[in-house]
Protein backbone atom coordinates (compact mmCIF):
# COMPACT_ATOMS: atom_id res chain seq x y z
CA UNK A 1 0.00 0.00 0.00
CA UNK A 2 1.48 3.22 -0.81
CA UNK A 3 0.38 6.88 0.15
CA UNK A 4 -0.57 7.52 -3.94
CA UNK A 5 -3.09 4.40 -3.24
CA UNK A 6 -4.24 5.99 0.03
CA UNK A 7 -4.88 9.39 -1.51
CA UNK A 8 -6.66 8.10 -4.49
CA UNK A 9 -9.30 6.47 -2.39
CA UNK A 10 -9.55 9.01 0.02
CA UNK A 11 -10.52 11.41 -2.96
CA UNK A 12 -12.83 8.50 -3.92
CA UNK A 13 -14.45 8.45 -0.85
CA UNK A 14 -14.98 12.14 -0.68
CA UNK A 15 -16.51 12.10 -4.07
CA UNK A 16 -18.90 9.43 -2.78
CA UNK A 17 -19.40 11.16 0.61
CA UNK A 18 -19.23 14.86 -0.09
CA UNK A 19 -20.21 15.29 3.46
CA UNK A 20 -16.73 14.27 4.57
CA UNK A 21 -14.84 16.31 2.66
CA UNK A 22 -14.07 18.86 5.69
CA UNK A 23 -12.63 16.31 8.04
CA UNK A 24 -10.96 14.78 5.52
CA UNK A 25 -9.01 18.11 4.26
CA UNK A 26 -8.63 18.80 7.93
CA UNK A 27 -6.91 15.16 8.02
CA UNK A 28 -4.95 16.20 5.07
CA UNK A 29 -3.24 19.55 6.67
CA UNK A 30 -2.70 17.49 9.86
CA UNK A 31 -0.45 14.76 8.33
CA UNK A 32 1.26 17.43 6.11
CA UNK A 33 1.62 19.92 9.08
CA UNK A 34 5.74 20.25 10.58
CA UNK A 35 5.87 18.56 14.20
CA UNK A 36 7.87 21.68 15.02
CA UNK A 37 5.20 24.09 14.39
CA UNK A 38 3.61 22.62 17.97
CA UNK A 39 6.05 23.08 20.24
CA UNK A 40 5.29 26.08 22.37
Amino acid sequence: MSLEWVGEQLRTFVDMNPEFETPIERFATWLARDDEDNED
